[in-house]
């Protein structure tokens, strides 16, 4: 998921199967079935709330895209890893799985960019002996 879907995802979009979402970039309609993690994950971001406020909220209010790099980056900084942005996430997802799975993942309608700027690892193959 883009980092803008993220933090405009209403409460509203899980449902018992999962996520459901509209892609702000391509307005496509998107949909992510639960894991065990996923819901962890969600489970806690939401915490006891309810309605169609978004997941992910700061003090004050829904983040803004600023609002949520200041936060990835106070984050980065307590972790000591640096020059990782949000969107390395999303290509580390499309990189760790086989092509067509990351496509489908990334919402891709052509392979060639999901092969050109996510899927960087090389597929593995077995030996013929």
């Amino acid at each position: 998921m883009r980092v803008g879907d993220a933090i405009t995802l209403p409460l509203t979009a899980a449902s018992d199967d999962g996520i459901a979402w509209e892609e702000g970039k391509t307005k496509k309609p998107r949909f992510v079935e639960w894991s065990d993690e996923l819901r962890a994950v969600w489970d806690a971001a939401a915490g006891a709330r309810t309605g169609n406020q978004t997941l992910f909220r700061g003090r004050r209010g829904p983040y803004t895209l600023h609002g949520a790099e200041s936060t990835w980056a106070r984050i980065r900084a307590r972790s000591g890893v640096a020059n990782v942005k949000m969107h390395d996430l999303r290509r580390k997802a499309g990189s760790d799985l086989p092509l067509g799975h990351a496509q489908a993942l990334l919402g891709h309608t052509d392979a060639h960019i999901t092969q050109r700027h996510y899927h960087v690892l090389p597929d593995p193959v077995k030996p013929t002996r």
